[in-house]
């Protein structure tokens, strides 16, 4: 009898801890889709469960009804059945420490997780082919991503502002990666972008500040404005030899031909940097925020200097410019005001976007002897007071 009582007991036990996620108490219910239901039950365990999509919404003027459940709701338990997370389901739920996602999941929706600060962690399955618009922004406390092998497209915003976000891997499936998808990803450090994918977009990887490399793929063929703008730890960009439209040398970004200089990164520690001799264009914000870079040398073929290329290298001093440039852009030196020596051979003077503001009056202005008074006359060169012909350097 006793011996029947303890194993009725330990059975007993076994069963409730076994199902207890059943036996626990349903505190609220209800429909999240037609043929979608949940239950939260009283651990903070949100349960999804049926056939279909589940609903979207638009917050705040069609709240889901997670929205006043929010600081209940602990983990998120999606059935096998459901196959889309609707828009804005979980917006706010800043509660939500975990999700775990069925095989039947195919769309996760626009901000379907926007704002859940306490998520740390998300596994995105191999049936999932779509990532909305800003479907995990501002997850603050997000760490890991593990994305599915089906995504063909990360939409725009999917995970701006995960701070905390320090590892993702991206699959061989994703083709295009939009705008600002990793955009204020502090905490990213490393990037592999596979061969699958063809566009980057615009501020894709903007203010990543502890990147520290990126691999690109022998596939992408368009790399948009600013997609690695104010990396500040960025020290190596690596291009695969494949690829048909851009090339790298010693960590540096170019155009295939090397004609264009695209990407310096921002903590490539070398002091002084020439330009290769192939390059024509100094591209948009090139050297932006270089702040170690302290002497750069640009050789004959360097034609241009676009829009802000130079802007904020705080440390650079001395400017070297060999071929017979004909345009800086606006704000090509801003916040360059550390600069002493600007040394131009162009007999005639580059044109200019703006006046070089962030360039002092006096710094020393080097160019061709018989240009000096062509120089003088030139709008935005006029205010320059200190000239110095070239010939006369020694």
């Amino acid at each position: 009898m006793v011996v029947q009582t303890i194993q009725s007991v330990g059975l007993r036990m076994s069963y409730n801890k076994i199902f207890k996620f059943n036996i626990m108490e349903i505190i609220e219910k209800g429909q999240c889709g037609e043929r979608v239901s949940y239950e939260l039950y009283e651990d903070g365990t949100l349960k999804i469960f049926g056939v279909g999509e589940m609903y979207n919404y638009k917050y705040p003027t069609e709240d889901s009804p997670f929205t006043e459940l929010c600081r209940k709701i602990k983990k998120v338990v999606v059935s096998l059945g459901v196959t889309t997370i609707g828009n804005s389901a979980f917006y706010y739920c800043d509660s939500l420490v975990s999700v775990e996602l069925s095989n039947s999941i195919t769309k996760i929706g626009d901000s379907a997780f926007c704002l859940c600060s306490s998520l740390l962690d998300i596994d995105i399955p191999n049936s999932v082919t779509e990532i909305k618009s800003s479907a995990f922004s501002n997850c603050k406390s997000l760490k890991v991503v593990n994305l599915g092998n089906s995504i063909v497209t990360l939409d725009s915003c999917t995970f701006i502002h995960c701070v905390s976000l320090v590892s993702v891997n991206i699959p061989n499936s994703v083709i295009e990666i939009r705008d600002k998808v990793f955009s204020f990803c502090e905490s990213l450090r490393f990037v592999d972008i596979p061969d699958s994918v063809t566009k980057i977009g615009l501020e894709a990887f903007h203010q990543c500040y502890r990147l520290d490399t990126i691999k690109i793929g022998q596939n992408v063929v368009d790399i948009e404005h600013n997609a690695f703008d104010i990396c500040n730890g960025l020290t190596n960009i690596i291009v695969d030899e494949r690829n048909k439209k851009y090339s790298s040398e010693k960590g540096v970004l170019y155009n295939k031909s090397k004609s264009v200089l695209l990407k310096y990164p921002a903590q490539k520690s070398e002091p002084i940097f020439v330009v290769p001799d192939s390059v024509e264009v100094i591209g948009q914000k090139a050297f932006f925020k270089c702040k170690l870079l302290k002497r750069i040398k640009m050789t004959q073929k360097v034609r241009e200097i676009e829009d802000n290329a130079l802007g904020c290298c705080e440390g650079l001093r001395i400017v070297d410019i060999d071929g017979e440039l004909e345009k800086i852009g606006t704000g090509a030196f801003d916040y360059c005001y550390n600069i002493i020596s600007l040394s131009i051979a162009s007999e005639l003077s580059p044109i200019l976007e703006d006046k070089l503001p962030s360039i002092v009056e006096t710094v020393e202005i080097r160019v061709p002897k018989n240009s000096i008074h062509y120089y003088r006359a030139a709008r935005g060169w006029n205010r320059f007071t200190n000239y110095v012909a070239i010939e006369d350097e020694n």
